[in-house]
């Protein structure tokens, strides 16, 4: 189980109910994209800090966040 406790996202232009929709997005394929059995550890934070082009829609958005977490979490269990 992957549980994300916080995830704090300043995104100029989305609402509190598309950011909610983007963080369930991101945590999504975040968790469907660790390797069995890395789930099983407590990394108490990630930062991660992008850019992202103007325009980019919700699907490029979650998926340019995930990745950047995913990198981060492998690098912090490895």
């Amino acid at each position: 189980m992957v549980q994300i406790d916080e995830l704090i996202m300043r995104i100029p232009g989305l609402n509190a109910d598309q950011g909610r929709q983007l963080g369930e997005d991101v945590a999504q394929r975040v968790a469907a994209a660790l390797p069995p059995g890395s789930t099983d550890r407590h990394i108490p934070e990630v930062n991660v800090r992008l850019s992202v082009p103007a325009g980019a829609d919700h699907s490029q958005l979650a998926e340019t966040i995930a990745q950047q977490i995913i990198t981060q979490l492998r690098l912090a269990i490895s």
